[in-house]
């Protein structure tokens, strides 16, 4: 019996059997199925592992005989033998963020996949992922080309200018008989297309990157948008006004705690393409933001306005993409809501975002948010008051709540928190009145001298100029030039892994990493956080004198309240002068007891009285300062040895005073700081034994390493604790880079080249 002797033989040799296992798309005419029992090879008794490959290997490119048993019977069969070197993929293709390569063997073994079935997804990047396709999936079309080949691949995403949309088919591994669709919108502005190959002479794999085709020169169309109005009267009139809002993180710079956000958007002006979304869907700066009007048009926007301390942002997109009118601009109310308040919710659903959603509601509470700092430092909102309803309201993506007149009085914005039991990030929707959005509109449509919305008792209105209507993009004061920043394209050379350019010289020292407030709106902060105290708490625990309980009633009706300072902002000047603690009596002699009696009160005053209450004791400081109100957020980063380092955000300023202005927030996978342990959430403070400061400070110490050399990295975390690490850097694959929001405003982000 073949069988019995076979399988002894190989028992003696202490295998575990040879049976022949063939992979789908290297099996042909030879006729070796599974279960087939090998005995011989070219006439050898074959019966260990390491018998075989020592036939295989010395007969490849060449037609051995394999002689097996099957069922009882002694076959025999020609088979060629393959090369394995050369089935193991030798190159793989960077494309819009996404890393494909042909299937490896092994990929074709476990999925028992046809090798020229498609493009293995390594990594799905930027675009890929925002468009559903996972990693681990197989790429078979992309706009309509087959994409079998690296270079078949290549011609398919370089066909497509950048921000153009194509299509994409492909399969998941497991499930390859059901292939499936994404609308793929093609990145060129931010990755590069690239070939890598294998050099066997080196040992290292070399790029080749090919320039992307240009940006269609024709005008664009005007879009049709075909809006559902099938609620009341009043709903009809804001459902134009709502759109869904969609943005893509690139680099998870400020905590971000995620990489693609979905949320609903509010069409302030329609003239100049402004929309208001909150912060739990545009959750940082660096990434692209889309609009979507009914579900029928997409199309990008950029980012205005981002609140530091509220939960909206501002973006803008172009309205001259529509038909005048098609678009309508929101009425704000900037009144404050009040109890009782009878208003109807209106929103876009949840699954189909061209349906709006309506409900009817009552204000029943005024609350305030009150959100703690999460394990990673992010933004949260703070210094806002939220209204409840003893309504649940429907599921949507986020919406509005407008009065009987159609105007807005709230939004209903996504929040984020962080459960430290948990371990884990929840969202809750909350309604935010609109009369802290109201300041910031009004501002950036003065600045452009353009009409505004706003719709409220002692809201200043702007002059309508004969140019306010010609849809122009808004023009912002641009971010004050830097010394030793460079307005010029990317490099095309590098030394020592770093972009060599002509820069203007920056003195030793000079803090050319450090992000400025731009004074987009002219207001102003006192830079802290509040919280509400019962006045009787404040008068039994705290010795509030009753005059104050008298001139604090008098502000508001039904308030009850004082504010306490909860909150300071590390390394700011009214954080020297203030403690937490005090409670906030008057601002400029003007009693307060709300978070919009404070703002008010600070408008764009550059320092202002404060009376305050501490340790029993009233107390008056004559000239606190106050800061500009950052709109920009972070607008530098770079990336070093997988780092991604930029300045120390607002959220990391909170909790506590920074030990350097190099902060590190992510590290890249595969990089030469994720495979020498470094962490993120870290100062960096020293490389070697020299201190380092700023990202400029961090550029001159690093710029003499030569590739591959060993460097000493002293780190700091956010409570203070150092730890040293120590990393070789790999300017070959991980050369260094970054990126800054554009000086002169005509673009959101460039290439900058450390000086």
């Amino acid at each position: 019996d073949n069988t019995a002797t076979a399988q002894t033989a190989l028992q003696t040799a202490g295998g575990n059997g040879l049976t022949a296992g063939v992979e789908e798309g290297l099996k042909g005419p030879q006729g070796l199925d599974v279960g087939d029992v090998l005995l011989r090879v070219d006439g050898i008794e074959c019966t260990t592992f390491v018998a075989l490959e020592g036939l295989v290997d010395a007969r490849v490119g060449k037609t051995v005989k394999y002689t097996v048993e099957r069922g009882g019977v002694e076959l025999e069969f020609w088979v060629l033998v393959a090369d394995l070197h050369r089935l193991t993929p030798s190159n793989f293709l960077e494309a819009s963020g996404a890393i494909l390569h042909p299937i490896s063997y092994m990929q074709a073994r476990n999925g028992n996949l046809a090798i020229n079935s498609g493009l293995y997804v390594a990594s799905a990047g930027f675009s890929l992922d925002a468009s559903g396709v996972s990693q681990h999936a197989v790429v078979t079309r992309v706009g309509g080309m087959a994409t079998r080949t690296i270079q078949e691949a290549k011609q398919a995403f370089l066909a497509k200018a950048d921000g153009e949309a194509v299509v994409v088919k492909y399969y998941n591994i497991g499930d390859k008989n059901n292939e499936q669709v994404a609308m793929v919108r093609v990145n060129h502005r931010w990755f590069k297309t690239r070939v890598w190959s294998r050099n066997d002479v080196t040992g290292l794999w070399d790029s080749e990157t090919f320039e992307p085709p240009p940006p269609k020169a024709e005008a664009p169309p005007l879009y049709p948008v075909n809006f559902l109005l099938n609620r009341s009267e009043t709903a009809n009139s804001v459902i134009p006004c709502l759109c869904k809002v969609t943005f893509n993180v690139l680099h998870a710079v400020d905590g971000v705690h995620g990489w693609h956000f979905v949320g609903a958007g509010l069409v302030v002006c329609a003239e100049r393409g402004l929309v208001v979304v909150d912060r739990n869907t545009l959750v940082g700066s660096m990434g692209e933001v889309c609009v979507t009007f009914a579900a029928s048009v997409e199309l990008p926007a950029r980012l205005v306005f981002l609140h530091p301390t509220h939960n909206f942002a501002v973006i803008q997109y172009d309205p001259d993409r529509f038909e005048p009118g098609l678009i309508k601009s929101a009425v704000l109310c900037a009144e404050p809501l009040a109890v009782g308040d009878q208003l109807e919710f209106v929103g876009l659903a949840r699954s189909n975002t061209d349906t709006a959603v309506s409900q009817e509601v009552k204000v029943s509470e005024i609350s305030c948010i009150n959100i703690p700092q999460a394990n990673v430092p992010r933004f949260r909102a703070m210094n806002e008051e939220i209204a409840k309803f003893d309504e649940v309201i429907n599921r949507n993506v986020g919406g509005v709540f407008i009065d009987a007149k159609g105007r807005v009085r709230a939004l209903w914005a996504s929040y984020s928190f962080y459960s430290w039991s948990a371990d884990k990030n929840y969202d809750a929707f909350h309604a935010m009145g609109v009369d802290i959005v109201a300041d910031v509109i009004d501002s950036l449509l003065r600045q452009d001298q353009g009409k505004t919305q706003l719709d409220a008792k002692n809201t200043p209105s702007v002059p309508k100029t004969k140019d306010s209507d010609n849809g122009a993009v808004l023009v912002f004061p641009p971010s004050p030039p830097r010394a030793g920043v460079s307005s010029g394209g990317e490099s095309s050379t590098l030394e020592n892994g770093w972009p060599t350019q002509a820069t203007t010289s920056t003195p030793s020292g000079a803090g050319v990493s450090s992000s400025r407030a731009v004074d987009i709106t002219g207001l102003r902060s006192l830079e802290v956080g509040l919280k509400r105290l019962a006045l009787s708490a404040a008068v039994t625990n705290m010795g509030l004198p009753a005059s104050w309980v008298k001139k604090l009633l008098a502000c508001h009706d039904g308030r009850s309240q004082v504010l306490t300072l909860t909150q300071l902002l590390h390394g700011t000047s009214s954080g020297e002068l203030l403690m937490e603690g005090d409670l906030l009596l008057a601002v400029d002699g003007q009693p307060v007891c709300t978070f919009r009696d404070v703002e008010s009160c600070v408008g764009s005053k550059p320092a202002v009285a404060l009376t305050l209450l501490r340790d029993e004791q009233v107390l008056e400081l004559s000239a606190v300062p106050t800061a500009q109100l950052d709109g920009v957020g972070t607008d530098r980063i770079l990336v070093w040895a997988g780092l991604v380092l930029q300045a120390p955000y607002r959220a990391t300023r909170e909790m506590g005073e920074a030990a350097s202005q190099v902060y590190c927030s992510y590290y890249l996978a595969g990089s030469p700081a994720s495979f020498y342990g470094l962490k993120s959430c870290r100062f960096l403070t020293h490389v070697g034994s020299e201190a380092v400061n700023t990202l400029g400070d961090l550029c001159r110490a690093v710029k003499g390493l030569e590739d591959g050399a060993a460097v000493r990295l002293r780190m700091v975390d956010l409570q203070g604790q150092a730890s040293s690490f120590t990393l070789k850097v790999d300017y070959h694959y991980w050369p260094t880079g970054g990126l800054e929001r554009d000086p002169s405003g005509e673009k959101d982000w460039i290439p900058w080249t450390p000086s």
